[in-house]
């Protein structure tokens, strides 16, 4: 039981810091999108949502969402600076899905806009394989393995 104890408290303790390097790694590399009135940060993510895997072992969720008056941006709008941030994030972590939750801009115009989420591949991300610029998202989340 000894061991045990000891064991829940150095995984615990690994857990904190992951968060803690994970958080400073994206406020230094997001940083131009803090000053344009993005929030980012990383929080643990025991919690497994419905639209991600069933992961063992530790988790970081990292929350990239706008908090001024207008809460949807574009793709256009963190592009030029998230794309680098994701291409240092994979190079130093293990990416395992990123999430972009938003709206359909052509519903959004036609007045029946669905909120709904999208699970992208890092590669496609990174090279431009992807288009993302018809939803007004609400936030992304990236789960980094820890």
């Amino acid at each position: 039981m000894k061991y045990i104890k000891l064991f829940e408290r150095l995984t615990l303790a690994k857990r904190q810091q992951q968060e803690t390097d994970l958080d400073e790694f994206t406020k230094i590399h997001l940083a131009y999108l803090t000053d344009e009135g993005f929030d980012v940060y990383a929080c643990d993510y025991s919690n497994v949502s419905a639209e991600s895997g069933d992961y063992r072992g530790l988790h970081t969720s990292i929350l990239l969402s706008k908090h001024l008056v207008n809460k949807r941006f574009t793709w256009e709008d963190i592009s030029d600076k998230f794309i680098p941030y994701l291409y240092m994030l994979n190079k130093e972590y293990n990416i395992l899905e990123i999430f972009f939750y938003g709206y359909s801009k052509s519903k959004v115009k036609n007045g029946a806009s669905k909120y709904r989420y999208d699970k992208k591949e890092i590669e496609q991300i990174i090279s431009g394989e992807v288009d993302l610029s018809d939803k007004f998202y609400t936030n992304i989340r990236i789960i980094v393995k820890g």
